[in-house]
């Protein structure tokens, strides 16, 4: 697909809030955002963004700033949240089978997390067991 494709693909799920089954968009203080499966979004502000059962399957999150997020549900399979900030984040429902995070950096002040499915992944991205 060429570059000019991707943009007003990109650009028509902002402006139509309908977006096509590998993304999801979302709203952050104020503005659209839209979040493709598989994408990478290093350091992104998602404070606050209701992402509740957002198919976010293989997405780079590392650094990522998702305090007071909602994540709920969310498909989070093989997502790199390395350094993500997860303050007050919910989680409950949300599948993190083989993500990579900090567990002790990330989860100690997550609201909700007592239906994780937890087989993620520890900093070293080895399975956590």
């Amino acid at each position: 697909m060429k570059i000019t494709d991707k943009v007003k693909l990109i650009l028509g799920e902002v402006f139509t809030s309908s977006p096509n089954t590998s993304s999801f968009v979302t709203s952050v203080n104020g503005k659209s955002v839209v979040l493709r499966q598989g994408g990478r979004y290093k350091n992104i502000n998602l404070r606050g963004a209701n992402l509740a059962n957002a198919n976010l399957q293989d997405i780079d999150l590392e650094g990522a700033d998702l305090t007071d997020a909602i994540l709920s549900g969310a498909q989070l399979r093989r997502a790199n949240l390395k350094n993500a900030k997860l303050d007050r984040a919910v989680l409950a429902g949300a599948d993190l089978t083989g993500a990579i995070l900090d567990p002790k950096e990330n989860i100690d002040n997550v609201v909700k997390v007592s239906s994780l499915r937890e087989k993620s992944s520890n900093r070293k991205g080895e399975p956590w067991e």
